[in-house]
């Protein structure tokens, strides 16, 4: 993943980029599939989670879908939801850090996903990771010494 926010505008609730889409290697079909995973996950979390909230994503999946017909819908469908379930404490964890956050960027994703694969806290992990990259921005207040 790439640049995620849960900013709302009048037209999305919010929004998760992939690294220049096919860019970072992956094929239609994975792209058409982490675009079936974003509705995949609101239902998860609220079955009663009306379709139309992902009218964009399914429009994009649609149009990639149809250089594919050997593929059907339903099936990358059932793909998304099986990817959703597998690594649903990783959706939760990330979710709950967007709440906090608003947007994440996709370095602080991959911490929390690397914190969580190696039994790391994810809450110290990110922290520290923002802490670091302020200092190299320069950006964090130095101690004043008397």
């Amino acid at each position: 993943l790439g640049l995620t926010s849960i900013i709302k505008n009048k037209h999305i609730l919010g929004f998760s980029v992939s690294e220049a889409e096919s860019a970072d290697g992956s094929t239609d079909i994975e792209q058409i599939i982490i675009l079936y995973a974003g509705l995949a996950a609101e239902q998860k979390y609220d079955p009663n989670t009306d379709e139309n909230v992902s009218t964009y994503d399914n429009e994009k999946a649609a149009s990639l879908l149809e250089k594919w017909p050997s593929e059907t819908e339903s099936n990358l469908r059932q793909k998304a939801k099986k990817l959703v379930n597998e690594n649903w404490p990783i959706i939760q964890v990330i979710a709950a850090k967007l709440l906090v956050h608003k947007t994440l960027e996709s370095e602080e994703i991959e911490t929390i996903i690397d914190a969580i694969d190696c039994g790391l806290n994810p809450d110290v992990e990110l922290d520290e990771y923002r802490r670091m990259q302020a200092l190299l921005r320069g950006t964090m207040h130095k101690p004043v010494r008397k």
